[in-house]
């Protein structure tokens, strides 16, 4: 009797201890959200209504997609998006979830809290604004990853 006691405790005990492991992990996030807060907040002091940058999207897609657009902001709201190759408008809407610089940082924030298995993002160091953004939803799945890269921003006046 005393030893079924001394079991079913024990057990007890290794449950408890293994849902407070759990508890503690550590939030993989943390360091990512640190440096998003860090940047939204360096970008929102820029106050750019007025800007462009070249946007290129990397993933298993069609060169519609992959191609380099420039993405031209005017009083903070998408104005144009033409291929660089050849200036002719880009027309595919899968550009409308990265045609400002807040709708990347959406893309950063919506990954956390998805919980993607892989997200990653690089900013500017003096303007905040995203300069690289790898995702990837399922490590298991396969052609899934994306990778967004922002270059030649230009605020204007």
């Amino acid at each position: 009797m005393k030893t079924t006691k001394t079991l079913a405790l024990a057990a007890v005990a290794l449950v408890l201890l293994g849902v407070l492991a759990v508890g503690c992990r550590p939030d993989r996030y943390s360091e990512l959200r640190r440096q998003l807060k860090t940047s939204e907040q360096q970008w929102a002091a820029q106050k750019a209504a007025n800007y462009s940058y070249t946007l290129k999207i990397g993933a298993f897609a069609p060169p519609e997609i992959t191609s380099p657009v420039l993405v031209t902001v005017k009083d903070g709201a998408p104005y144009s998006i033409v291929y660089v190759a050849d200036g002719k408008p880009a027309t595919n809407t899968f550009f409308e979830r990265a045609n400002t610089v807040d709708k990347l940082i959406g893309i950063i924030q919506q990954a956390i809290g998805n919980k993607y298995d892989e997200t990653y993002a690089a900013f500017e160091a003096d303007l905040g604004y995203p300069v690289e953004i790898r995702l990837d939803p399922q490590k298991t799945a396969i052609d899934e990853e994306s990778t967004y890269t922002v270059s030649n921003l230009k605020i204007s006046p």
